[in-house]
């Protein structure tokens, strides 16, 4: 139980993280009612669809992946903190940091609703079913998984958070056996069953997957509980990813972001009713340059300047910018101002010299003033999106501090 109550320490993230679900859920369970609501003759819905569980490409989708990217960058922590003293305990965090980043992709870009007809259109997979073509996927997470847990259940300390990690993982399975229900089930038997799958089964099955959600977050405070403990700061790595992938992520985002926004717009029509991938990387981008900008309060506890809560609000918008179409009207303008603002502010701030940001200032000067251009051409808008957000997450993090930590910390016990 001390692991338990050590891990609730950091209860200011894990329910705030807990209020947004409930409201999530609030919105997709009402949004029927809220259709005859109106504010000042405005459709209220009009503003509430966004917020909608049942939909994709809007922020309801956007916050489960990012909520599953910051529940991976907690796991990565668990390696940080026992990669020196038990490296077997390291590995599994490690592997689970991966399991979870391709859950947060796949939850962005729909990857298990596209990757089929994908594979289908390049004669890949005949006539199987998507089931059949998502299985070796499917396996192979499970073992990595079943590795990393069993890895962990035999370390000291550790089965509290394995008995959590098993309850979300379990919550985030059943997913997929609702869905397969849902295919296969006669809605239209009775008139309680239409009523379900109308008004509760997206509910159930979209608070059941945010619940699983909430699950692993418990379950990985604990590696990364020094967040928001002036105890623990000491002790335990705080979001050391933010940092520690600043070079792998430079050099894989330059090579890859042009290939991913090509294979994105080449996927087939279904790629419009669902997530696109390229949405992926530029919002978790984002995400790390807000964090980027807020590490000196996790790692230190120092309060916020201006200009930093500047740069979060900055990053954040662009993380909410990546729900926006490529071919919208709004897209390339919001990429321009929000570069714009992010320039200002560096060359305003006293902690970013010059020769931190010169060079991403003239690459995303040179890239915006290409997609200006050259328009209607959803390849460079997605690669420009990706190349804003990392100009935006390498800047912001060139002077965070690292996590102070002992080499070697007791485990706390069950």
């Amino acid at each position: 139980m001390q692991k338990l109550k050590a891990a609730m320490q950091l209860s200011p993230w894990f329910y705030t993280f807990v209020l947004i679900s409930l409201f999530l859920c609030f919105v997709t369970l009402f949004q029927h009612e809220l259709r005859s609501v109106t504010l000042f003759q405005f459709e209220l819905v009009r503003f509430t669809s966004i917020f909608n569980l049942r939909n994709e490409n809007n922020l309801a989708a956007l916050f489960s992946g990012m909520f599953l990217f910051i529940i991976a960058l907690q796991a990565f922590d668990g390696w940080g903190f026992n990669r020196t003293s038990i490296p077997r305990v390291a590995t599994a965090w490690l592997l689970l940091s991966f399991v979870l980043l391709a859950l947060s992709l796949d939850e962005i870009g729909s990857l298990h609703e596209t990757v089929h007809p994908f594979m289908k259109q390049l004669d890949f997979v005949g006539e199987w079913s998507s089931w059949w073509t998502l299985l070796p996927f499917g396996l192979l997470l499970v073992g990595m998984i079943t590795y990393s847990l069993v890895s962990l259940f035999r370390a000291p300390g550790q089965r509290t958070t394995v008995v959590l990690m098993c309850i979300g993982f379990a919550l985030l399975a059943s997913v997929a056996l609702q869905e397969y229900v849902e295919q296969n089930l006669d809605w239209s038997a009775n008139r309680a069953l239409r009523f379900f799958k109308a008004r509760l089964r997206p509910v159930v099955e979209e608070g059941t997957e945010l619940l699983g959600m909430l699950f692993l977050l418990w379950a990985t405070l604990n590696s990364a509980r020094g967040g928001l403990s002036d105890r623990e700061r000491a002790r335990f790595p705080v979001l050391e990813g933010v940092v520690s992938w600043r070079r792998p992520v430079l050099l894989l985002v330059l090579i890859g972001a042009p290939m991913v926004a090509y294979v994105t717009v080449n996927m087939p029509e279904t790629r419009h009713e669902h997530g696109a991938p390229a949405d992926w990387p530029a919002a978790a981008l984002y995400l790390l340059a807000a964090l980027g900008a807020a590490r000196s309060f996790f790692v230190s506890g120092h309060r916020l300047g201006g200009l930093d809560w500047a740069l979060i609000a900055i990053a954040t918008l662009g993380c909410a910018s990546t729900i926006l179409p490529p071919d919208s009207s709004i897209a390339l303008p919001a990429m321009t101002i929000l570069s714009g603002a992010a320039f200002l502010i560096w060359f305003l701030g006293p902690r970013y010299l010059l020769n931190e940001y010169l060079l991403a200032v003239i690459f995303l000067s040179i890239g915006l003033a290409g997609a200006w251009l050259v328009p209607h051409n959803d390849i460079i808008v997605y690669t420009l999106a990706q190349y804003t957000a990392l100009a935006m997450y390498w800047v912001n993090t060139s002077n965070s501090p690292p996590s102070v930590q002992n080499p070697r910390i007791p485990a706390v016990t069950d």
